[in-house]
């Protein structure tokens, strides 16, 4: 795959990621159709597999990602403690 074909892919990721980041933050909805990227045939094609390759986990990460483990570790911690186990 041309490094162009691999760029649009990863562009249909991001887009995608980002309306679904807007959509979250604002109530609006996301296109149910990907916007044009490319009038080349093969750059669209590869930008919609990158749209519809999104994961419902690949949204939640990117709209709440998870907290970093240092901050796992010392709310198990704390509530270990609070619990006084």
């Amino acid at each position: 795959m041309g490094k162009n074909w691999e760029w649009s892919l990863q562009q249909g990721r991001e887009k995608r990621l980002a309306a679904e980041k807007r959509a979250y933050e604002s109530g609006a909805p996301v296109p149910a159709k990907p916007p044009l990227h490319s009038r080349d045939g093969t750059m669209q094609d590869l930008f919609e597999k990158g749209w519809f390759g999104v994961t419902p986990v690949d949204i939640q990460r990117h709209i709440k990602p998870p907290a970093p483990l240092g901050s796992v570790l010392t709310e198990n911690k704390r509530l270990r403690e609070l619990l006084g186990l």
